[in-house]
């Protein structure tokens, strides 16, 4: 079925972005725009599903890294969905 949400978990070796800035600094040059570029591309697969995915708790420790840098969005906590004023659901997560 093309509406099915399915949630896929991986290891991210290098752990929470938040972590990372705590242990290395602010992010710079390439390394900033890898991580900001991939957290968009993650928000914007979730915008764009029928219905629309919003994450709902984006911040620095919901954002994980993997050996490469690449950013995964993480912590959804409880799937919600919740009655927009145009009575469609949106899914928020």
């Amino acid at each position: 079925d093309d509406r099915q949400l399915v949630v896929h978990m991986e290891y991210a070796a290098l752990g929470s972005l938040a972590a990372f800035l705590n242990g290395f600094g602010a992010l710079t040059g390439w390394l900033l725009q890898k991580i900001a570029v991939g957290t968009l591309q993650g928000l914007h697969f979730l915008h764009t599903r029928t219905p629309p995915v919003v994450h709902g708790n984006l911040r620095g420790d919901n954002i994980l890294l993997d050996t490469g840098c690449c950013a995964k969005l993480s912590d959804f906590g409880c799937n919600l969905f919740l009655a927009r004023s145009d009575r469609s659901l949106a899914w928020t997560a």
